[in-house]
C-alpha cells in the first residue's frame, strides 16, 4: 500500500509541470481526462464508477479517467477534480525501429511498424512453430495481431492465451509478451519452454489497443492514452452478467468485437491479461463480492505468481494483500474482460498488474522481464495441471460434445466442455477429491471420482453409451449402442411364465453385435436365457445358455449379418432380478480366414502410396475397413461407390487386412504396404 502513496505524491508533483488551464486544454484535445478527487459523504462512488473509469482507490483518494462527455457529467455532479499529468507524458521514451535486430536488448519500445514487422518475422523465421493471425484492421490501419505457438501438434491440448495493453498507456505487459514470443521460439532447448510447447496450444496478443498505445503517432508511445480511438475504455466494454450486454452504455468497440469473436472460436482453458498502474494479481470477480467457485484455486495460482516474482525482487508485486487481491475487494467495476472470459467463455482469466508506473521508461523493461519470467511460465503450467481427458462414443470412437461438471462445486459459468474435433477437455482445479459428471444429450451420464493434488495432472478417458434401452420382448432391434434389460427393466424382476425372443441387428454396415452383461441373476436351471449367433433361433447356432448368478462372458456375433438372437423362458414359480447388459457394435477383427472373391479387384498389392478397391460386378462397395495385425482399425470409410482409392502413404510398412462389404458379402484380403 505504501507504493500507492508514493505514486500519488509523484502525480501531485508532476501536475505542476502544467497549469490546470493548460492541462484542461491538453485533455480536451486528447478526449481523455486523467484526474483525481477526494471521496466524501456527498459522493456516491457507485454512481461515479458507472460514469468514469476508476483507475485506483487509495483510502479517500480516487484516480480516474474519463472522455470529454463523461468528464462533463462528473463535473455536473459537483465532483471537485484535480487534473493530473497523463502517465505516458512523464518521461521521454527510447524507440526501436527494427534495425540491428541482433543488437536489440528489449530496452526500447518498438514503433508500430517495428512491432508489426517483428510479429510477422516470428512466423517467417519459425513457420513450424509459429503463425500470426490478424483479428482485424482498425480504421487507423493498425492491426490486432496474435501469435499462435506450439510444437506443431494441437490435438488434445488446452488452449492458453496471454493478452496485454487493453489500456493503451499500460505498456509493460506489451513488452513482456512480445519478448515472451521471442523467448519461446528461440529457446526450445530450455526445459520450461519445452514443457509448455509440448503440452499447450499457446496464443499471445501483445497489444489489444494499438490505437491507444500509438495515439501520438506510430513513431512513439509518448502521449499514449488509456482509451481506444473512439474514447472507449475497452476494459469496461464487455458484456456483464450483472449489468447487461452494454454496461458502459457504448456499443462494442471494434477491438472488443474482435476479441470476443476470437474467444468464441478457440475455447480457451486459461488466459491472463496484463495491465499497469499497480503490482498485484487481480482475480475474479471484478463486479461482484460473491466469490468464484474456484476462489481457492485463484488464490493459490495468484499467490504463486506473486511469490515467484518476489523471489527475484522482494519489493516487487507487493500491493494489496502482498501482491494479490479479489477484484471487487479492490474496487468494483463493470464490463471487465476478466469477468466476461470467466462467466461467458468458461475460461479462467486473471488480471496481472505488472508495473506501478503505467508507461515506464523503456530501459526498465529488462528488469520487469526478470521479475516476471518465472511467474509467466508457472501460470502457463497451471493450464497443464488439474483434470483432463477425452470423451468419445463407445462404438464409433468419435469425439462427443459433452459437458464436464464437478458435482457440489461448479456453477454454470465454471463447467467446461469438450473441444471438437478431438473431444478433449481441460479443467484446472485446486487439490481435492471430486465427483466428475460427464453428460451429453443422447448419452448416459458418466460419473467418476477423482483425487488430484496441486501441481498434478489427472487424465480421464471416457467412453459414453447411448441412452437407448430395451427390455426382453418379441421384437427386432437395430442399434449399435443400447442397454438391454430383462422384462422388468432396470428396477423390477422379470415375470413368471415368460417366453420371448429378441434379435439385435447392427445399425452400422459390416459391424457385429456384441453383448456385455453387467448384472445377471435368474432362477438357476429353470429360468434360462439362450443366445444364438444369427437372426433366428431356428437356423442359428446356440452359443450360450445362461442361468443362475454367474456373470456371463462377452458374446460377439460371428455371422455375416452380425446379428444375435436371444430367447428367454421362465417357469411358473420363482423369478429373480434378471440382467442388465450393454449391446454395442464391434468391428470384425477375426482375420484368421480370408475370403477371396472375384467381385472386387484390389491393386496394386504390395503398394507404397495407394490401394485401389474396384467393384468388378458394378455392385456398390458399402464400406471398407483397414486393420493392422493387432486387429486395430487404422482407416475406414462408409462412402458407397464402385471405386475407392485408399491413401496409405502415412502408414507404417507391413502387413494389413482389408475388410470390404459388397452386396452384403464380406471380403477380407491381405495387403502389404512397402
Amino acid at each position: 500500500m505504501k507504493r500507492f502513496y508514493i505514486l500519488i505524491l509523484f502525480a501531485f508533483f508532476v501536475v505542476n509541470l502544467f497549469s490546470q488551464e493548460d492541462m484542461c486544454s491538453l485533455m480536451r484535445e486528447r478526449n481523455e481526462y486523467y484526474f483525481e478527487f477526494e471521496l466524501n459523504d456527498n459522493y456516491d462512488i457507485k454512481e461515479i464508477s458507472a460514469i468514469v473509469s476508476i483507475d485506483k482507490i487509495n483510502d479517500d483518494r480516487v484516480v480516474a479517467y474519463a472522455n470529454a462527455e463523461q468528464y462533463e457529467r462528473i463535473i455536473s455532479l459537483g465532483v471537485k477534480t484535480s487534473l493530473l499529468t497523463p502517465p505516458s507524458m512523464l518521461v521521454e521514451y527510447d524507440m526501436y525501429d527494427n534495425k540491428c535486430r541482433e543488437e536489440y536488448s528489449w530496452d526500447q519500445y518498438p514503433t508500430y511498424e517495428a512491432y508489426e514487422s517483428m510479429m510477422y518475422d516470428f512466423a517467417e523465421r519459425f513457420p513450424e512453430k509459429c503463425s500470426i493471425s490478424e483479428l482485424g484492421v482498425l480504421e487507423s490501419g493498425r492491426k490486432i495481431l496474435v501469435a499462435r505457438i506450439n510444437d506443431g501438434v494441437i490435438e488434445n491440448k488446452p488452449k492458453f492465451l496471454y493478452v496485454s495493453t487493453i489500456h493503451g498507456d499500460e505498456t509493460t505487459g506489451f513488452m513482456l509478451l512480445l519478448r515472451l514470443i521471442d523467448y519461446l521460439l528461440t529457446n526450445e532447448e530450455l526445459p520450461e519452454v519445452r514443457k509448455v510447447m509440448d503440452n499447450l496450444d499457446i496464443f499471445i496478443c501483445p497489444n489489444v489497443n494499438p490505437d491507444g498505445t500509438y495515439y501520438s503517432g506510430n513513431h512513439t508511445v509518448y502521449g499514449s492514452r488509456r482509451y481506444n480511438a473512439d474514447g472507449v475504455d475497452l476494459n469496461r466494454n464487455y458484456p456483464d452478467y450483472k449489468n447487461g450486454s452494454h454496461p458502459d452504455g457504448n456499443e462494442y468497440a471494434p477491438e472488443t468485437e474482435m476479441l470476443m469473436q476470437f474467444a468464441e472460436e478457440h475455447q480457451f482453458t486459461m488466459s491472463a491479461t496484463y495491465h499497469g498502474g499497480a503490482e498485484l494479481i487481480n482475480y475474479p470477480w471484478d463486479n461482484d463480492y460473491k466469490r468464484h467457485v474456484d476462489d481457492e484455486w485463484w488464490q493459490y495460482v495468484s499467490r504463486e505468481y506473486a511469490d515467484l516474482a518476489q523471489e527475484v525482487n522482494n519489493n516487487y508485486m507487493t500491493d494489496m494483500n502482498d501482491g494479490i487481491t479479489n477484484g471487487a475487494d479492490w474496487y468494483v467495476i463493470n464490463g471487465s474482460r476478466q469477468d466476461y472470459m470467466n462467466y461467458y467463455q468458461q475460461c479462467r482469466e486473471v488480471t496481472i498488474e505488472c508495473s506501478l508506473q503505467k508507461c515506464p521508461p523503456a530501459y526498465e523493461m529488462p528488469d520487469f522481464w526478470s521479475y516476471n519470467i518465472n511467474s509467466i511460465f508457472a501460470y502457463m503450467n497451471q493450464c497443464i495441471n488439474g483434470i483432463h481427458g477425452k470423451v468419445i462414443d463407445s462404438y464409433t470412437k468419435n469425439a462427443v460434445e459433452a459437458t464436464i461438471k464437478i458435482l457440489d462445486h461448479d456453477e454454470d459459468y465454471s463447467v467446461v466442455k469438450t473441444q471438437l474435433p478431438y473431444g478433449d477437455f481441460h479443467r484446472p482445479i485446486k487439490a481435492g477429491e471430486y465427483i466428475v459428471m460427464i453428460e451429453s444429450k443422447g448419452y448416459t451420464t458418466v460419473y467418476d471420482t477423482v483425487s488430484v493434488d496441486d501441481g498434478e495432472r489427472i487424465d480421464l478417458n471416457v467412453e459414453m453409451l447411448t441412452e437407448e434401452s430395451y427390455t426382453m420382448k418379441d421384437t427386432t432391434i437395430v442399434t449399435c449402442n443400447a442397454y438391454f434389460y430383462d422384462s422388468g427393466g432396470d428396477d423390477d424382476n422379470y415375470s413368471d411364465n415368460e417366453l420371448s425372443v429378441i434379435t439385435f441387428r447392427p445399425s452400422a454396415k459390416g459391424a457385429m453385435i456384441q453383448i456385455e452383461f453387467l448384472e445377471f441373476s435368474t432362477e438357476e436351471n429353470n429360468d434360462i436365457l439362450k443366445v444364438y449367433d444369427g437372426k433366428s433361433v431356428i437356423d442359428s447356432e446356440c452359443v450360450a445358455t445362461l442361468s443362475g448368478s454367474s456373470l456371463p462372458e462377452i458374446i460377439t456375433a460371428t455371422n455375416l449379418e452380425g446379428t444375435l438372437t436371444l430367447s428367454f423362458s421362465s417357469d411358473i414359480a420363482t423369478n429373480d432380478s434378471g440382467w442388465k447388459a450393454i449391446v454395442r457394435c464391434t468391428d470384425p477383427v477375426d482375420v484368421d480366414e480370408y475370403h477371396c472373391n472375384d467381385m472386387v479387384s484390389i491393386y496394386p498389392n504390395p503398394t507404397k502410396d495407394v490401394i485401389v478397391v474396384e467393384s468388378d460386378t458394378g455392385d456398390i462397395i458399402s464400406n471398407w475397413i483397414l486393420y493392422n495385425t493387432q486387429g486395430q482399425i487404422v482407416m475406414r470409410s462408409y462412402k458407397e461407390d464402385v471405386l475407392s482409392n485408399i491413401e496409405v502413404t502415412n502408414l507404417k510398412k507391413g502387413l494389413y487386412f482389408l475388410s470390404i462389404i459388397i452386396e452384403d458379402k464380406q471380403i477380407v484380403e491381405k495387403v502389404v504396404i512397402e
